[in-house]
């Protein structure tokens, strides 16, 4: 695993993205090397860093919102740009998407990929201003056109300008037009009443705008200058941008706006904002000339002659182009080519250069302004006489009226707009390549629409696009546009058809250059271009002549650019110069063209990624498919159309609840439906059961897990559906077999806790009419080949009728069949005719199954009945089996008890006979022991010899063990008998043990045994019975003494240990062998028939020692060594 992770590490170290992995407070826990770049901060700068530290503002709270979602485990849409903020201040757009890591047990992680776009975005942003440049100008001339009256145009132009988004929203403004040596205010927009009381005529050389106007250079301040005469009072928190209204040299007003902010514009909009004032000013300009018009003739000649634009006076006398040209501005030659006094020679001239595809739309206009007697505004296209090229003009049409309002004329104003319409076509032609890549047009259908339309539209003879094949290290062709005659030539001099020509990037051609530096390449030495394009062995010669028949001149080249990327090169050439707005130009398209490979590519692999998720998807088991929030089919996979028998065509776009029978789809949507937007993922989630339905109509359990998604709005919901079938079967299943464990539990320990064998008959009836259905049982058990009723249970009818000593003869019975086959029968009564039927049905009973009770023998027979005919299925046999073996075990532990008891009884009276016959023999004996005793004494006082006294007390020593042996044979009844008496006092354990060893001291010197004592503490007081306690040392005693060797050691040892008092009684006798110590202390028991013979006794000494020593609470141990002897250990609890 650690090495998994440090290769996980080492490629997010290698790639153009930045990585960084963040926990759910917003710490970054980990940043690879292109984040340090991106931002700025080192690695370790980076750890431990809150995130929204490095995020601007504006998108900190969006942030948070998502990662909250996230912890909560709402796995919603988290892919969208925001800006960071670097080290050194500056911000960069980035594209982030983001999602969910962590150890198996928790993903308590997120992982955040950003990706930088700050250059695209630059690009695609200065695109679209330049689109919105040229909105405003079209707008500012529409205005123009629709107004007549000049103060009414500057005040909606006025509005336009400070209404542009990269402007404030408090913007103001005001329009100073030039009369003299004065400035005055015309127009103004949010302008405070000082300001205007004060600028509403200004000399020139007391303010700012008369500043900008004397001197005609922009004035761009901050705060106004206080040492002019105006004063601005709260104008003075504003800056001021003043630009001169220009129409050619002269200063025609000022336009001025105030910025409630510090206003520094770029490149762009100051061009924008002078070409604006511009426009304005040529608008003022034909105000004027249109209101000098009106007013006077021979002023219009005067002012006419030295106007920029084309101005004519045509008479009619004819149709709308036939007429007398009374007059036409010299203007018309820059325009047109030719001279005026050839339009004023042929009136026809004029309609003879339109375009073919203009000339409708003129007549048409014309028309109407002959008809009508309004104004009218044409634009159309005009051919240049000596360059052959097509112009665009705007043609401002005023009709002229006689008397009776008809028309018998109409003076015009021509502009040249060439470079305008330029412009906006180029906005329309990107604008078309966009759409062609939104709609997923292919690249190569792009990239030909693009070289098609840059070649006409800026008159280039040629234009081409090849990309890099890196692979092969060479440049691809990829679209070519030029005339068929020029292509067609170029083929037949190289040899190779144009869409085969790729180009090997060698280190000499400029495509490497290109390439290399990322720059845009233009040559007038169209040598080193087609060397680049032929092989380099085609003579110079060839190539010249190619050029001369070709007839261009120039050529420019600008790399397409991906990122950081070069991946191809666009170029065209004509006969006429390239200028810096031709570079300008073909960067633009350049640019949108790489971001049409670029969006290729992502797309190609969006593809790829949907073919992987199709192909898994038609690979699943499961049932895929998507439906709308109506609940329609949209989408349905191949595991659908196995789960459901419905074919694709089938089911798509009919109601899902063809394929779901039950009604929880239907809550689902409608939670759906009222879900808001914000809760709708969350809401869309969810796992639950219902029931499916095939197209036969056979329904079926199902597993529903469903989630939804929107796009442009538009809700959806794609559910995984799982036939259950089978895991519902093996639920089932499982949930019978945890209720026959449950019962076998139940009958174990009823059968293990009770001896009474009715309960457990009751308790088997209850517990099996949990599992099946039926009216009676019956119990039979066999002793004897009698079949006896032992028990009837009922069940929801009346009592059986059966009397419990009635017996089943077993011949010619289903009871027999059973029994000799080992089987469970199933019996309807249709005719009773054996003797089981017979007695069934007089009972009720139509239907009954029979089961033998079997342990390793027949026990008995079950009978499960019912009062239905045809009551039991086959299915349940194995069920009512297995139950079954704990009635048979019920039965046998039954019939063994009664055995028990019967065998216990009859033990427990011979064990009162012996206890009695015991009693007897001990006052049987003891009395005439008694009487020989006294006897014995009399003579040993009267006997005169030694021998006599000798045999005399060896006879009393004989009788005093006799009398022993009778008192353990007592004591051992009484012990197991718990026939005894104990008087427990306090008293000293040492003085019990003296007198025990001063009783056995002189069958010690007959065996020939030494005993030595060891009493560390003369007192030691215990709660005991002395007599019987002493009797127990005694027989410890006699056992060291008997057991040893003549000349051996008996060794006694009384001590304290804590809270017990310990006597330790050591032998050197034969010792006891491994295995039989547990032996020595059963009543009546030596250990084999040697030593009884060689020692004598009962071999109750020791059972009964050890019987007084634990009814003291106390324990006697023994340690032995075979042949070395033996140490019991004795231990009594202390007072």
């Amino acid at each position: 695993m650690v090495q998994q992770d440090e290769n996980i590490l080492t490629i997010f170290n290698t790639l153009n993205d930045a990585v960084v992995l963040i926990d759910f407070s917003g710490k970054i826990k980990y940043a690879n090397k292109k984040a340090g770049e991106l931002t700025g901060y080192s690695e370790d700068e980076l750890y431990n860093r809150n995130i929204f530290k490095i995020v601007s503002p504006e998108y900190v709270s969006n942030i948070k919102k998502k990662i909250e979602e996230r912890q909560n485990g709402i796995k919603s849409k988290f892919f969208y740009k925001i800006e960071l903020m670097t080290k050194n201040g500056n911000t960069v757009t980035v594209e982030i998407s983001s999602s969910l890591v962590g150890s198996e047990e928790k993903e308590n992680r997120i992982l955040i990929i950003a990706r930088d776009i700050t250059t695209n975005e630059k690009k695609e942003a200065d695109i679209q201003k330049i689109a919105n440049f040229n909105y405003i100008y079209n707008k500012l001339l529409r205005l123009s056109y629709k107004e007549y009256d000049l103060k009414s145009f500057l005040n909606k132009a006025l509005g336009v300008l400070i209404s542009l988004d990269w402007l404030s929203i408090e913007a103001k403004g005001a329009i100073f037009l030039k009369e003299g040596e004065y400035l005055k205010l015309v127009s103004y927009i949010n302008s405070p009443k000082e300001l205007l009381e004060s600028c509403s005529s200004v000399p020139v050389g007391k303010c700012l705008c008369g500043i900008v106007a004397l001197n005609k250079e922009i004035i761009s301040s901050f705060r106004p200058d206080q040492t002019h005469e105006i004063k601005y009072n709260e104008m003075e928190k504003h800056g001021n941008y003043i630009i001169p209204m220009m129409d050619e040299r002269e200063v025609v007003g000022v336009l001025n706006l105030y910025i409630p902010r510090k206003f520094s514009p770029t490149r762009e909009e100051r061009e924008f904002l002078d070409g604006a004032a511009k426009i304005i000013a040529l608008i003022i300009k034909r105000f004027k000339i249109r209101n000098e018009l009106n007013n006077s003739k021979e002023r219009y000649r005067m002012i006419l002659e030295n106007i920029n634009e084309i101005v004519y006076l045509v008479e009619i006398n004819g149709g709308p182009f036939l007429g007398e040209m009374k007059f036409i501005s010299e203007r018309v030659e820059t325009v047109t080519g030719y001279k005026k006094e050839e339009f004023q020679k042929n009136p026809e001239l004029w309609f003879s250069i339109v375009h073919q595809d203009d000339k409708e739309k003129l007549i048409e206009s014309t028309n109407r302004i002959l008809t009508s007697g309004n104004s009218d505004t044409r634009i159309y296209r005009i051919c240049h006489r000596k360059t052959r090229e097509y112009r665009w003009i705007e043609d401002i049409v005023v009709p002229k009226l006689d008397d009776n309002n008809k028309v018998v004329g109409f003076f015009g104003v021509v502009r040249d707009i060439t470079e305008h319409m330029r412009r906006d076509n180029e906005m329309k032609l990107l604008q078309s390549i966009n759409n062609a890549i939104n709609r997923g047009t292919p690249l190569e259908h792009v990239f030909q629409m693009a070289t098609d339309g840059v070649r006409k539209l800026f008159n280039y003879s040629t234009c081409d696009i090849y990309l890099i094949d890196m692979g092969k290290n060479e440049l691809i062709s990829t679209a070519f546009s030029m005339d068929a005659k020029l292509k067609n030539e170029i083929e037949r001099i190289s040899k190779t058809k144009i869409k085969d020509i790729n180009i090997p990037l060698s280190s000499k051609s400029s495509f490497s250059r290109i390439i290399e530096n990322k720059v845009v390449y233009t040559t007038d030495n169209i040598m080193s271009v087609f060397h680049d394009y032929i092989d380099i062995k085609t003579p110079d010669f060839l190539i010249e002549k190619l050029i001369r028949r070709l007839g261009f001149k120039y050529f420019i080249r600008v790399p397409l650019i991906a990122g950081d990327k070069v991946i191809g090169v666009m170029g065209a050439a004509r006969d006429r110069d390239i200028t810096d707005e031709d570079g300008r130009v073909l960067k633009r398209f350049a640019s949108q063209l790489a971001f049409a490979v670029k969006k290729a590519k992502l797309e190609e692999t969006l593809r790829e990624s949907e073919e992987k998720f199709r192909s898994v998807v038609e690979t699943a088991t499961d049932a895929i498919i998507t439906t709308d929030i109506s609940g329609k089919v949209i989408f349905w996979n191949r595991a659908a159309e196995e789960i459901f028998e419905y074919k694709e065509d089938e089911i798509i776009s009919k109601p899902v609840d063809l394929i779901i029978s039950d009604k929880s789809l239907d809550a689902h949507y409608k939670d759906i439906k009222e879900s808001t937007l914000n809760s709708l993922l969350q809401a869309g989630k969810r796992t639950f059961e219902g029931t499916g339905k095939r197209k036969d109509g056979s329904e079926f359990p199902v597993e529903i897990s469903t989630s939804t998604w929107e796009i442009n709005n538009e809700i959806y919901l794609t559910a995984i559906i799982r036939d259950i079938s089978k895991r519902k079967r093996i639920e089932n299943e499982q949930v019978e077999t945890l209720k026959k464990i449950s019962v076998i539990n139940i009958l174990d320990r009823k059968i293990s806790s009770s001896l009474d064998i009715s309960e457990v008959y009751s308790t088997f009836a209850e517990e099996m009419r949990k599992l099946i259905d039926f009216n009676r049982i019956y119990i039979f058990s066999i002793k004897n080949n009698d079949i006896i009723l032992e028990t009837t249970e009922d069940f929801g009818i009346s009592e059986s009728r059966i009397d419990t000593e009635n017996r089943i003869d077993l011949e010619n019975t289903i009871a027999k069949l059973s029994i000799s086959s080992l089987k469970t029968i199933i019996r309807n009564i249709d005719k009773p005719e054996i003797s089981e039927d017979r007695i069934f049905y007089n009972d009720g009973i139509r239907s009954y199954i029979c089961v033998p009770l079997i342990t390793d023998k027949p026990v008995g027979l079950l009978y499960i009945s019912s009062i239905e005919e045809n009551a039991f299925s086959y299915e349940i046999i194995p069920l009512i089996e297995d139950l079954s073996i704990q009635l048979a075990i019920a039965i046998e532990k039954s019939n063994m008890y009664s055995e028990l008891k019967k065998a216990y009884d009859e033990l427990k009276e011979v064990d009162e006979l012996k206890n009695n016959i015991i009693a007897n023999v001990r006052h049987e004996i003891l009395t005439p022991v008694t009487v020989i005793k006294g006897n014995l004494e009399i003579l040993e006082e009267d006997a005169e010899s030694e021998e006599c006294r000798d045999l005399l007390s060896t006879s009393k020593r004989y009788l005093r063990k006799l009398t022993d042996i009778v008192d353990d044979l007592v004591a051992i009844s009484k012990f197991y008998r718990k026939d005894f008496e104990l008087n427990i006092k306090s008293v000293n354990l040492v003085s019990i043990l003296e007198k025990a060893l001063e009783e056995r001291k002189t069958y010690a010197e007959e065996k020939n045994v030494d005993i030595s004592k060891d009493i560390e503490d003369k007192i030691i007081e215990i709660e005991a019975d002395e007599r019987h306690l002493k009797k127990g040392i005694i027989n410890l005693l006699d056992n060291a003494i008997k057991f040893n060797k003549a000349g051996g050691n008996v060794y006694v040892h009384i001590s304290k240990n804590g809270d017990k008092a310990v006597i330790k009684i050591s032998d050197t006798g034969i010792g006891i062998p491994k295995g039989k110590i547990d032996e020595i202390f059963y009543p009546l028991t030596q250990l084999d028939s040697t030593i009884k013979r060689k020692y004598g006794g009962t071999g109750s000494g020791l059972a009964v020692a050890k019987k007084i020593i634990e009814i003291h609470s106390g324990e006697l141990r023994v340690y032995s060594e075979q042949d070395k002897g033996t140490t019991f250990e004795l231990i009594i609890p202390l007072k």
